[in-house]
């Protein structure tokens, strides 16, 4: 700035005491480097009596909006950022890498007098444990304009030291700075804090000053802010603020404290997941209310829950013969892909090759014969047509990168979603999160298990899971110690609905079922043809509820009905692993077992407006009580609606 721009009144009398009275004490960044820019920055007086960041404009009457520096939240566990230098000070390694002309020089800017011996409390907030300055002593630097008797001629430029803090800093939220008892600091001063002391300097131009300047840089004339937070759900983020102003009578200096924290260091997630496809949108990130993939299972006469209904509306790819669901996101490296309005990032991960991401796709009940597989494809095709997605598509393996075999076979892993404890797939983080190259939409597939038993036969290990959502979990684990994982058991994991998986046919609730055969459910089919019947059965109280899916109970004739004792249920649901044993009231003698409760799903394979259904005990002695029966009567429903159980 040419200092003739300003009134001759104002800069007499800025050459010896600011007449301006502010309301405030601002924290300004600049991001040009060593320069004469800077140096012109430096030596020009604010004269605004808030702090006025805008876009851009005259610096004295506007202060710099640069943004904080901004850091990869997954390695602010153990780093220290050093303001004022070149990258951080932070030294580039085949892990942590840096923008090299990455820069903040770090200003405090009074708004008013401050007389000489006066005292400032200046303290580091944050929302993350282990932050806090790291220097043995630190200073208030005042690069100066010095004016001719015209009051408009600038003759020279002096630089010296005006404050120091007062007592330990090393280790230190809060700081005293005491301004020297022989120096008085203009309203509008702009001082640079650094942690290297400077003796008294004079220089013609301000080139000789931004010389200097560069040199003085160089050598670390920097503020050091220590990150070392553990918490690796944590997301820090740093603020500066003057807190206290005194003079040395002990008198508040009016506008001397700061009303707003200064952000000085924002971390932000450098890999986040799952995001949508759609690049209109900005590839939003998905939360707990996405949502997810349909599918609804066939249990009506032929498929017999061994295929997806396609009548139905859901997000259905047919892959060499079998029926998919398929849920399409997109894992995102900010490095490489910046939405619109973010900023790139200072300091960031670069992916080694031993990096892994962890996948966890949980169930919400035990599922028979259905497949989980990962794809790297965006969607493509129709419901009616084979993909053949094996030809070109990227499939995943826990152990290597696989590639498509030469007959089209996509060699991939993939899990049944009924062993959950041993469900947690660990890839290469490098095939999920791009360092270069763009976006790549991820497909996770949900389908029978194409290797099961003919269907023809109705295996009940063959029989698909029906009813049940899934939800996916995933985390990170880095190579090297010093960066953030992210766990799967982290606290502050977003758990994403994918796949969301109905039925078709009849689905009848008993939620009150006793142990004994002086109960029975009586269940009509009016429809043409047969229909079976399958059965959840789960006990009470908490970790003791005891679940068991997707159990054959028999068939009911067209047009006829059947009655089930519920000891018989019971019995049948025992022979395929339900432990009765943790249901309350449990004993090793039938007859006491009348008050051991349960509850009962029952799926008949008809449709539902075919099937009928009513519970019953007999009370010896006295009147038979009904047992209320639900009907789900909302079992196609939308994704983002619950179903709705009735009688």
């Amino acid at each position: 700035m040419k200092k003739t721009l300003v009134s001759a009144a104002i800069l007499a009398g800025l050459a010896s005491a600011n007449a301006y009275a502010g309301t405030e004490a601002c924290f300004e960044y600049s991001s040009s480097a060593a320069d004469v820019s800077l140096a012109d920055r430096w030596s020009t007086i604010y004269t605004g009596a808030t702090c006025n960041y805008t876009v851009a404009g005259d610096e004295s009457t506007q202060l710099f909006p640069s943004q904080p520096v901004l850091i990869a939240q997954e390695i602010t566990k153990d780093n220290t950022v050093t303001l004022n230098v070149p990258g951080f000070g932070i030294p580039g390694s085949s892990v942590v890498q840096v923008n090299p002309t990455a820069l903040r020089h770090v200003f405090f800017v009074p708004t008013t007098n401050i007389p000489g011996g006066s005292r400032f409390e200046v303290e580091l907030t944050s929302n993350a444990n282990g932050v806090s300055f790291e220097d043995n002593q630190l200073y208030f630097v005042l690069l100066k304009a010095n004016l001719a008797t015209d009051g408009t001629t600038v003759t020279s430029y002096s630089l010296t030291n005006v404050a120091s803090t007062d007592g330990a800093v090393n280790g230190e939220t809060q700081l005293t700075f005491v301004v020297d008892a022989t120096t008085s600091i203009s309203a509008g001063s702009r001082l640079l804090v650094t942690n290297r002391s400077i003796n008294p300097q004079s220089f013609t131009t301000l080139q000789e000053a931004a010389d200097f300047l560069n040199t003085f840089t160089k050598a670390s004339g920097g503020l050091n802010i220590a990150l070392q937070d553990n918490d690796n759900c944590n997301v820090p983020v740093v603020s500066i603020a003057v807190t206290s102003a005194e003079t040395d009578a002990g008198r508040d200096i009016e506008g001397g404290v700061t009303s707003t924290p200064r952000m000085l260091i924002e971390s932000v997630e450098q890999f986040t997941g799952l995001h949508n496809t759609n690049a209109v949108q900005g590839y939003q990130l998905v939360g707990e209310n996405g949502v997810p993939a349909r599918g609804t299972v066939d249990s009506l006469d032929p498929s017999r829950l061994t295929e997806f209904d396609l009548n139905v509306a859901g997000d259905y790819v047919r892959m060499h013969g079998v029926d998919e669901v398929h849920y399409n996101k997109i894992f995102r490296n900010r490095r490489d892909v910046l939405l619109p309005g973010e900023q790139d990032l200072d300091v960031f991960v670069n992916i080694q090759a031993t990096d892994r991401l962890l996948l966890d796709p949980v169930a919400s009940k035990d599922i028979k014969a259905a497949r989980f597989l990962v794809r790297d494809r965006a969607l493509q095709g129709s419901v009616t047509a084979d993909l053949n997605w094996e030809d070109t598509a990227y499939c995943f393996t826990t152990t290597s990168r696989a590639t498509p075999t030469s007959t089209g076979t996509c060699i991939a892993t993939w899990s049944h979603l009924d062993l959950a404890p041993t469900s947690v797939f660990s890839y290469y983080l490098d095939d999920f999160f791009i360092n270069a190259g763009g976006l790549k939409t991820h497909t996770f597939s949900v389908a029978e298990d194409e290797n099961g038993t003919d269907p023809v036969t109705y295996d009940a290990d063959r029989i698909m899971g029906y009813s049940y959502d899934i939800a996916m979990d995933w985390g990170i684990e880095f190579t090297d110690a010093g960066l953030k994982d992210k766990s799967l058991a982290r606290s502050c994991s977003v758990t994403v609905p994918s796949h969301n998986i109905t039925v078709n046919g009849t689905q009848l609730k008993v939620p009150y079922v006793f142990d004994t055969n002086s109960q029975w459910v009586r269940i009509a089919n009016e429809h043409a043809e047969t229909a079976e019947v399958y059965f959840d059965i789960f006990g009470e109280e908490g970790s003791n509820a005891v679940q068991t899916e997707n159990v054959y109970l028999g068939t009911i004739p067209a047009n006829s009905a059947k009655v089930f004792f519920a000891s018989d249920v019971i019995d049948i649901a025992r022979a395929d692993g339900y432990d009765h044993t943790q249901a309350p009231g449990a004993t090793t003698n039938r007859g006491q077992q009348a008050t051991t409760r349960h509850t009962v799903t029952f799926l008949v394979t008809a449709p539902s407006d075919k099937v009928h259904g009513v519970s019953v005990q007999n009370i010896p002695g006295g009147v038979d009580r009904v047992i209320p029966v639900l009907r789900n009567h909302d079992e196609t429903k939308p994704a983002d609606r619950a179903a709705i159980w009735q009688q």
